[in-house]
Order: C-alpha cells, then sequence, then structure tokens
C-alpha cells in the first residue's frame, strides 16, 4: 500500500475513532440544531431547482432519528458537515453561490467529501420527491416543478413506524 493511501486510511480510522467517542458524550439533537444551518444551506445548494418551500432539515432530523437509520451513517453526517465547516473561516450559509460550489468542489476531491456530498445529495432529492403528507414537499412545490403527480396511492398518513 502506498505512504500516502495508509496515512489517509490511518487519519479517517483515527477520525472515526475520536467522533465515535464524541458521539456519546453530546446528544445528538444538540449536535444536529448546532449543525442545522450548514446542512440546510448545503442541501438548497444541491437542490436542481431553488424552492423555496421545501423543508430540508425536517426531512433530514426526521430521516436520521428514524430507528433504521444507522448510527455509523449519522455519525458519518454529522462528521462531514463538521470537516466542510473548518475548510472555510465564513460560515458556510454566508458564502456566495460561486463560493460554495467551489468549496463543495474541492470537498467533493476528498475520499469522505465525495461520499458525504453523495449522500447528502440523495437525502435532498427524497426530500424534494416525498409526498406532502411528510410535511417536507410543501404544497407539492417539487412536484409543480417536475409537473408530477407524485406516486399512487398516496399516503393518508405519515409513517414513521417501527422497523
Amino acid at each position: 500500500m502506498k505512504p500516502r493511501r495508509k496515512f489517509f486510511i490511518s487519519t479517517t480510522l483515527l477520525g472515526a475513532h475520536l467522533w465515535g467517542k464524541s458521539l456519546k458524550e453530546e446528544p445528538f439533537v444538540a449536535q444536529f440544531q448546532e449543525l442545522e444551518t450548514l446542512l440546510c444551506s448545503v442541501q438548497v445548494h444541491l437542490s436542481p431547482m431553488k424552492v423555496p418551500k421545501v423543508r430540508f432539515t425536517l426531512f433530514l432530523y426526521e430521516t436520521m432519528t428514524h430507528p433504521s437509520f444507522s448510527p455509523q451513517r449519522k455519525a458519518f453526517i454529522l462528521q462531514g458537515a463538521i470537516l466542510l465547516a473548518s475548510q472555510t473561516n465564513i460560515p458556510f450559509s454566508q458564502l456566495t453561490f460561486q463560493e460554495k460550489e467551489a468549496l463543495l468542489r474541492a470537498y467533493e476531491t476528498t475520499s469522505l467529501g465525495g461520499h458525504w456530498l453523495s449522500l447528502m445529495l440523495t437525502l435532498t432529492l427524497e426530500a424534494l420527491l416525498s409526498d406532502p403528507v411528510y410535511g417536507v414537499n410543501v404544497d407539492t412545490c417539487y412536484w409543480q416543478i417536475l409537473s408530477t403527480q407524485g406516486g399512487e396511492p398516496h399516503p393518508k398518513q405519515r409513517y414513521l413506524g417501527d422497523v
């Protein structure tokens, strides 16, 4: 194994170990609230069309707190957000569109950043395409942009049941 690759793997494993320890010390809700503005700003930036009525962080929070969402994936999302925030002295939400794009493109080239952005993009698209019953795609605004009615039959109530 090449020395550079070995270094990146060992630092990633060390970071994951230390991150796992910090997750036990601080409750998820507090960590999520601290990163909520950054996470929402990233999701808005990743959104293929700017839709003002989509509640990205509501979807992200409910998805991450669902029993089927793994603790490792939850930690990965929070860790990725913290690492992204550390890449700039200015809060992500206050950057211009071009600055956000440049920062995310640079972050994408890192192993963790590329995987993190892929997961965030998936969750963003899930939020955009979700049924309005979940309180995220308000007034079917994104469906209207896509000229679709969503899946049939529509849920009559929210399903956040057990796994």
